[in-house]
């Protein structure tokens, strides 16, 4: 449990890590900056939730396309706030379904973003160490990485705004 003996969550993790595995955990920051490591948490956050949020959609769009089918009741379909042609609930259930489609695409390309490993970039000009950072990479479950060690940290928030957007674009789709 992390208690006010630890400076921040950094040295907490570290103390852990140390209390789990002994001395090579005092290495927890070889060719890694603090800055590093939690710019690769969260994007590996991302993916895991990036995916889950993905799948509730496709799910979702699912429910609309089959309620859609399932629902094809006539409705007065309105343009300048008055009554204009014939519609229908299936074509807004499947009006629904459409738009949250474009929001997945929001949610792919925040992820793509996120899929990039900044591991070993330090605090934004590499290692002296020498870091095989297409290992981490592989073993860390990410696509590719961030090959540009300043880019890496220059991205810092990048992940972050891009998955906001596209998650606010999946609610402002719900709240309509």
């Amino acid at each position: 449990k992390m208690t006010d003996e630890y400076e921040d969550s950094h040295s907490f993790v570290e103390a852990v890590l140390i209390d789990r595995i002994g001395d090579p955990g005092k290495k927890l920051h070889t060719g890694r900056s603090r800055n590093d490591q939690v710019n690769t948490d969260i994007r590996r956050f991302v993916l895991r939730t990036g995916r889950q949020v993905a799948g509730q959609l496709a799910r979702f769009c699912v429910t609309l396309t089959e309620t859609a089918q399932r629902n094809p009741w006539i409705m007065p379909g309105y343009t300048h706030l008055q009554i204009a042609m014939p519609s229908s609930f299936g074509l807004w259930f499947g009006a629904y379904a459409e738009t949250l489609v474009d929001d997945m695409r929001l949610v792919a390309a925040a992820w793509h973003i996120a899929n990039q490993n900044p591991l070993g970039s330090a605090a934004g000009y590499g290692s002296s160490f020498p870091l095989d950072r297409k290992m981490t990479t592989r073993l860390l479950g990410f696509d590719t990485l961030d090959y540009n060690v300043i880019y890496a940290q220059m991205g810092r928030g990048k992940t972050e705004r891009v998955t906001a957007q596209a998650l606010s674009s999946v609610a402002a789709t719900l709240a309509r």
